[in-house]
């Protein structure tokens, strides 16, 4: 069996919830590091006083822009496929089992 077409808004969906709990942990590790004092010591003042300012803040912010980012993403990558890769290839050859029990 042979995928021939990716939906392209299914693929942007799935892939902005992934990349949105990627950003949800990304977001949060960040600010532990910030508030971390070996790691602000090393840091610009300027730079630290702006992230600092922005707080907690800076967990929901990562986490809408990785959600964009990989709902764009996988409206592109869905369009690649169909548009290029699917042509070139004949499609992506998928193997399916069927549940005995």
């Amino acid at each position: 069996m042979k995928l021939k077409r990716i939906g392209i808004l299914s693929l942007g969906y799935a892939l902005a919830i992934i990349y949105g709990i990627i950003g949800l942990l990304q977001g949060t590790l960040f600010v532990f590091q910030i508030k971390s004092p070996s790691i602000a010591m090393q840091m610009d003042p300027a730079v630290l006083s702006l992230l600092s300012g922005l707080g907690f803040w800076l967990v929901p912010i990562i986490t809408i822009i990785m959600l964009i980012l990989g709902f764009l993403g996988g409206l592109v990558l869905a369009l690649i496929y169909n548009f290029v890769i699917a042509k070139l290839t004949g499609g992506l050859e998928l193997e399916f089992s069927e549940n005995k029990k």
